[in-house]
């Protein structure tokens, strides 16, 4: 074959090939850019494959994903909320329309409203879930109430946000961890409802002056008020077994404790850096108080009895003994009479000692 063919052919493959890759770059392109949702008409597909679409609320588009024939979730992502990251009001509606066909909104999808600047959210009362970070960073939200009909609060779900003031409606049996961590209310109420919660769930809420427990509570977490730096009283509500691991560790305001007669182990680090503390009374149901539980705290004078297992659990503390059979000290001041008569008779019995054996080397 002549030279010159044989080099056209080649050069015809080279330029065949070049607008083959050319095509192809333009298709992997085209993909790469398509949009999760289609702005023309709000429609699109979550990550698990169900459909999604956008609805207006007032002036606010909200994502919505169809979770049931009838029902759907306000929608969101991480890094992908259900509205503008901007908006600062919110009203979510009971139902919605889509396609002709009426759906009710019966649930908030986790991280809907992650790290949005709103400011006050309504939610109705067909919404029976809330998933974990729902409005986890809105550092912004201020006033929001979850209907009757929310059973769980999942985990962090409002963690480090602006709230105020916020009421757990009677019918939440679950606090999961982190939930209000780092939330600005001073006061909190716990329903007789709760029988859970969770981990570091109220931690470093440092405006959190009070806490109500009810009767209900059976278990809590570790860490679940640690840091709490403004908290000044705790009662501890009857049928809770344990105090864990840190639970109230790190709370400088604390000064008054009252535990329950249902704890039976009191946690390592329970109390520990609680400087206000001064006094505490143990129950004798408690079987067991854990390394370092009041160490590094104020605390001057515990009183417990001979039964308790202590495990290095104070520092340069007067521990007071009681017979659990007798009546108990009815206050403070009580047992502070009774354990100056105690360190007197200690001493006097000391110095016995040290005459007898000096009287024995004579």
């Amino acid at each position: 074959m002549d030279q010159s063919v044989n080099h056209d052919i080649k050069s015809r493959r080279i330029q065949r090939l070049l607008v083959l890759a050319a095509l192809m770059a333009l298709v992997l392109v085209s993909v790469a850019i398509v949009p999760s949702w289609d702005d023309s008409d709000g429609a699109g597909d979550a990550s698990d494959g169900s459909e999604t679409f956008t609805a207006r609320s007032g002036d606010v588009e909200i994502k919505y994903r169809i979770v049931g024939p009838s029902s759907v979730s306000v929608f969101g992502e991480e890094d992908n909320p259900a509205v503008d990251k901007n908006v600062s009001y919110v009203k979510i509606p009971e139902t919605v329309t889509y396609k002709g066909t009426e759906y009710t909104v019966s649930s908030i999808d986790a991280f809907a409203f992650n790290s949005c600047k709103v400011e006050e959210v309504v939610i109705p009362d067909t919404v029976n879930s809330i998933g974990k970070s729902a409005f986890g960073y809105c550092f912004f939200l201020s006033t929001i109430e979850i209907p009757d009909s929310i059973v769980r609060i999942e985990e962090a779900t409002f963690v480090d946000c602006g709230l105020r003031s916020f009421t757990i409606p009677d019918g939440v049996t679950y606090i999961g961890d982190y939930a209000f961590m780092g939330c600005m209310f001073d006061t909190i109420s716990l329903p007789s409802s709760v029988e859970y919660i969770g981990y570091n769930s109220f931690g470093t809420c440092l405006c959190l002056q009070s806490i109500e427990f009810s009767e209900g509570l059976t278990s809590m977490d570790t860490y679940a008020f640690a840091g709490c730096t403004m908290l000044e009283s705790v009662k501890l509500p009857e049928g809770l077994k344990a105090i864990p691991d840190g639970a109230f560790s790190n709370c400088g305001s604390l000064s008054s404790v009252t535990i329950s007669s249902t704890v039976e182990y009191i946690g390592a680090m329970a109390f520990l850096n609680d400087t206000s503390l001064k006094s505490v009374f143990i129950p004798p149901t408690v079987v067991e108080i854990d390394i370092s539980a009041f160490m590094s705290s104020g605390l001057e004078t515990v009183y417990v009895t001979m039964n308790t297992e202590c495990n290095h659990a104070f520092d340069n503390v007067l521990v007071v003994y009681y017979d659990e059979n007798e009546d108990v000290p009815d206050d403070e001041a009580d047992g502070m009479d009774t354990a100056v008569p105690l360190a007197v008779l200690a001493a006097v019995i000391a110095a016995i000692a040290v005459g007898f054996v000096l009287g024995k080397q004579d």
